[in-house]
Parts: structure tokens; sequence; C-alpha cells
């Protein structure tokens, strides 16, 4: 009787406990590291539709020597594009700046490239740069003014003595040499910090800002952003208008709460009216979710010891936008967990995992399908880190049960890349003996030359291989790793 009661008791405690808690992290599928270089800046923007040529996406990434624009493939020296010199970065936005129907782009330091034709890259020299002193990478492109031009919110640094400014609007225009620029000021407070801006469900413009006023008030406001002339060619005004607020007044010895807080808004693709405030309170390793409905936060759920970030792409090969997350609760240190619902809107299971490369950073995003089959994949990166990890579709693999499993993993070769005598180690994690066959293929799928055909025991192997008889040309190639069931690739870089 007492052992059932025991039975009966931890039942009701797992069920009790959030659903965030009851998938151990060991369990759930790894996702396979496709290519990683070091010597990189922190920064990584996914770019669809670049070109034509090599396929349709690319990533910009802050590689050795200069920000370089690769297609499709990263690190694929066929398919790049570079700026011209002392130009570009690895911060891209993509936006119809004159409303031709033409992707335009500006990079991280407000320089401006002209798109010349629809899926083809931009003129490589900018037609005009905007100044302003950033305070992080954030952007958003939007239409704010409704003129069919788009429009891009960038969150700056202060420049004034007597007022903050949020961000500034650079309005696009017919003639993009001619863009206004715009500052938003918030005068008679200590600082404003813009966390993000949206376009509502009726096509009005928002942005939610972090404040901490001269009174010692300390919060979120919600401020409608209303402009006013600019149609016809004339001067642009903005008026901001306070919609909605949160927050508490700190006492006299009391610090800020939120200071060093990582914000994020989200807003639904499919569902611009569901938008969801995510804030970290400092230090608590913890996630607090609210919702912006009919211009007013309502307070959603707190999930403790998870920090949580949208991806705001699918990784797993359905609809639904995936989130990615860290923190006490994953309960194994080194690894984020990508979940595939909403975690401000209710519990899921976490679905897969990846490891933490780039220990001195937390910059994960989705950058589409990098490799080809189908299904989007992710970046990882950090000050001297890169990584780009497959995505899987978890679906199938909890429908296959058993046989789904990826019991092994290809990790970077040593060296990286494959020096001219074409002698390299490939380390592999395994974790069932069984018959293995590693095999090279060329980056477009073309099959090469198998290296290796047998048994290999459980745990980390170090197979050394030498391709200097294959007589390959210097580039990017594949290799695959399969156990007759499943398949798992990582780019390699062979240099002359």
């Amino acid at each position: 009787m007492k052992n059932c009661l025991s039975y009966i008791a931890s039942v009701l405690l797992l069920i009790a406990a959030p659903l965030f808690a009851q998938k151990p992290v060991v369990e759930l599928p790894e996702l396979q590291e496709w290519y990683s270089v070091s010597g990189t800046g922190s920064g990584v923007s996914y770019l669809p539709g670049f070109s034509s040529d090599g396929g349709m996406n690319a990533i910009a990434v802050a590689a050795p020597n200069s920000p370089t624009w690769y297609n499709r493939f990263a690190y694929d020296t066929v398919n790049q594009f570079s700026w011209s010199p002392n130009y570009g970065s690895e911060v891209v936005n993509q936006a119809d700046f004159n409303g031709d129907g033409i992707i335009d782009y500006m990079d991280l330091y407000g320089n401006v490239y002209k798109g010349v034709e629809k899926n083809h890259p931009p003129e490589r020299i900018p037609v005009t740069q905007y100044k302003f002193e950033l305070l992080s990478s954030f952007r958003k492109v939007l239409d704010v003014n409704q003129d069919g031009n788009d429009d891009i919110i960038i969150k700056i640094k202060s420049n004034a003595q007597d007022n903050t400014d949020i961000c500034v609007i650079i309005f696009g225009n017919k003639d993009i040499t001619k863009m206004q620029m715009i500052p938003l000021a918030s005068k008679d407070f200590r600082w404003d910090v813009l966390v993000g801006a949206y376009m509502n469900q009726d096509g009005k413009a928002r942005i939610v800002s972090y404040r901490n006023d001269n009174t010692r008030w300390e919060g979120f406001i919600l401020q409608s952003v209303d402009v006013k002339g600019g149609q016809t060619g004339g001067d642009i005004k903005i008026v901001l208008n306070i919609m909605d607020s949160f927050g508490s007044y700190l006492s006299p010895n009391e610090q800020p709460k939120y200071e060093q807080i990582y914000p994020f808004i989200y807003q639904n693709r499919k569902n611009k009216s569901s938008i969801s405030l995510g804030i970290i309170p400092n230090g608590s390793g913890t996630t607090q979710f609210y919702s912006i409905e009919n211009d007013k936060f309502i307070s959603k759920r707190t999930i403790k010891n998870v920090l949580f970030e949208p991806l705001n792409q699918s990784i797993d090969n359905d609809s639904t936008d995936d989130w990615i997350a860290s923190g006490n609760l994953i309960q194994q240190k080194g690894f984020y967990v990508v979940y595939s619902d909403n975690p401000s809107e209710k519990d899921s299971l976490p679905k897969m995992k990846f490891p933490m490369n780039c220990s001195d950073g937390r910059i994960a995003k989705a950058i589409g399908d990098v490799t080809g089959d189908g299904i989007g994949d992710l970046a990882e990166s950090s000050n001297g880190c890169f990584t780009i990890f497959q995505g899987i579709d978890w679906r199938k693999l909890s429908a296959d049960g058993e046989a789904g499993k990826l019991d092994f993993l290809l990790h970077t070769t040593e060296p990286n890349p494959v020096n001219n005598d074409g002698k390299f180690v490939l380390p592999i994690s395994i974790e069932r003996n069984g018959n293995y066959m590693v095999s090279l293929y060329g980056i477009d799928g073309r099959y090469i030359s198998a290296l290796f055909n047998g048994e290999l025991p459980k745990g980390e192997i170090r197979l050394p291989f030498d391709v200097k008889g294959l007589n390959i040309s210097a580039g990017m190639y594949l290799i695959r790793l399969s156990d007759g069931k499943h398949t798992r690739e990582h780019a390699i870089m062979v240099s002359r």
C-alpha cells in the first residue's frame, strides 16, 4: 500500500510540474553540426531570395578578411558575393525602400545598396549612407506610414544631452537617395530603450520600450507611432502616444530590475494579432510573458529557470515558428533545446537539442534551408565562432520509434580546413556498435568515393583519412556517415 501511495504521489508531482521539465534533454535527438569555422565575428543574417545563381537563399557572416555573403551554402567559395572594399557587414537588412518590387539592402553602418534586378545581388557600392550611433543590431522593417515603401526602425544610442532617442525611423522613398531619417526622442527620462516594433492587425505601427524615468518608475510602455506629412515630399513628423504600460516605482536604494535584460517582441507570421512580449528580469534565469491585445499588455505566464528566444522560422519541417531555450530547467549544461510551439501560449515538450559550441555568446538564428534537404537550419554565432546545424523532422523520428533514433554524430574535421596534403581526422560520436559507411560527395550531391566501410564500436571515434589520391580540387565537399538506415552529413573545406 505504501509503495502504491508513493507511486501515486510521484505521478501527481509529474502532472503538476510544467511540461517544459518533463522531457530529459539527454533523450532528445541532437542536431547534426553541418559546418563550423573559427575566427569570425558575432553577427549572421539570413537573406531569402538573394540570388538566382547557385540557390535562392544566402547568409551573411563576419568571415575572415571581409564580410561575405554566401549563397545557399556557407563557405561555398563558388557561389558567394562580397562587397566592394571597405563596405558591407555581417548584419544586413532586406527592404524594398523605393517600392519597385526589387529588394534593397542596408548594412550595419547605415549604407544602403540598391537592388538592380529581382532575385539578384544588389549594387556592391552604396548609393547613400545614414549615420547614427548604434546601441545594438536590432532593426525592424515595416511600412510605418503605409505608403508602399518599406521603412526601417533602428535602435540607437542618444547623442543629445537633454533627451534620449529611443530609435530612428528611416522612411522609404521612390528616390532611394532621399529617404528621411527621423529620431524618436523621449524627453525628461533617464533613458528609454527600444524593445521591439510591429504592425498591429489594423496596420498601425507600434513600439515597445523599456523606461526608467526621473521619478524612479521602471517598466515597459507601448506607444503608437503616428506619422504626419511626407506624402508629397515634405518633412515627416512623428507623434508618439502611450497606449499602455506596466511597471513599478523603485525604492531609494533599490537597483533596477530590468537594466540588463534581453527582452523581445514576437509576432506570429500567420496571425498578426498574436503578439508576445518576453522579458527576462536581471539575473533571474526566468522568462516572463505578456501578450499585447487591443493595445493592452496582458500578463500571461512566468516560466522559471528557462530562457526563451523566438527563432521566427521553422527548423523541423512544419509550418510553426520554433523557439530555443536554455537555463537550469534544461538540466543539461552545454545545450540549447528547441520547442515547436509558442511557450507564451501553452506548455509543450522540447523536440530537439543542439550544443552551445560558441560558449561566450547567445546568438542562435534560423537561416533557412542552407543544406539543401528541404528543412530549415540554424546557426550559432559569437565572436570567433560560427556553426551551422541541420534541422530535422522530429515527427518522422517519433513515428519511426526506436528505429528513428539518430545514434551517431559527425564533428568538424581536424584540421579545418583540410590542408593540401589531403590528410585529416574525422571525429565521430557513436552510441551503438555496428556497420557504418563513410563517403565523400561534392557540394552538389555528386558521389565521389567511399572512404570507409566496416564495423565501428560504441564511443568517441577518430577516423584518419587521406583524400589526396582522389585528385579533388580545392573547395567545399560533404562527408556522409550512414548506418544503413540513417545518414548524417558534415561539410568540409579542402584548401590547396
